[in-house]
């Protein structure tokens, strides 16, 4: 496995101390709400503190004051996102001292989480978004921050964004595959992460098809640990354990013949 390094010099924050919700109104824009705890012995006091709300072709920026003092816009609706299905966060702590603002610590890939408690309990690893794919009916986009689903906004004959949140019948033609595919990526084709960072997206996927029941572990095994020479094995243990645990939790084929019965 490849590793990646730092060498930027900047600290990392814990995602654990950043908790970041997103609160819809009357609007046609959700806005943000955020809670962060980091210890000033990490940072100067007066550093300043930024929040950045992207998706993959837009971007907004909130000064929130300092670390000391931190004051949030009284406008945070995020206007200029495109798509807030697939919305994710940076925080980044800055020496308004130095030449253009030292870049002091970063967080990234921040998920945010609902209004309900239920909601802030459930990390999303699969945004959602809508675009125009052609002839396709979805496709897996893999970005910085990890597989986004796009589904066709060109889709007339059945609301598009319905199918992803209750249809059955597309959870399960589409989801089983779409896991394999991702999986496939990570461990065969690209082959380099951040193994030592959890949150990474990558170790956040295993973390998910470890935990189903009966998959065996592979993180920190010898054949992980050299996994340019290993890819038939790891090919194996997608199709043979992990996909068919997936399937076995999520019901998938009993999904399948309910919602078929209807057509």
């Amino acid at each position: 496995m490849i590793r990646k390094f730092n060498y930027t010099g900047r600290k990392k924050i814990e995602k654990s101390n950043i908790h970041i919700r997103l609160i819809r109104d009357t609007t046609p824009y959700p806005y943000f709400d955020m809670k962060i705890s980091i210890s000033p012995e990490d940072f100067p006091e007066d550093s300043e503190l930024f929040v950045e709300a992207y998706d993959r072709t837009s971007f907004m920026r909130f000064k929130c004051g300092t670390l000391k003092n931190p004051q949030y816009p009284e406008d945070r609706h995020l206007t200029e996102i495109h798509s807030t299905d697939s919305i994710m966060f940076r925080v980044k702590i800055v020496d308004p001292s130095a030449q253009h603002g030292k870049i002091l610590g970063v967080a990234d890939r921040i998920s945010s989480v609902g209004e309900s408690q239920e909601d802030t309990k459930h990390i999303t690893l699969l945004p959602v978004t809508y675009d125009d794919i052609g002839k396709e009916i979805w496709k897996l986009d893999f970005r910085d921050t990890g597989p986004v689903l796009v589904l066709n906004n060109k889709i007339e004959s059945v609301p598009v964004t319905e199918l992803v949140r209750s249809n059955e019948l597309f959870f399960s033609l589409v989801y089983p595959p779409v896991l394999r595919e991702i999986l496939v990526r990570i461990l065969v084709i690209d082959d380099a992460f951040e193994e030592e960072d959890p949150e990474a997206w990558q170790n956040l996927w295993l973390a998910f098809v470890e935990s189903l029941q009966d998959v065996p572990k592979i993180t920190g095994t010898y054949e992980f640990e050299n996994s340019s020479s290993n890819q038939d094995y790891f090919l194996k243990w997608i199709d043979s354990d992990v996909i068919p645990a997936f399937c076995r939790k999520y019901s998938v084929k009993e999904k399948f013949e309910t919602d078929i019965g209807r057509l």
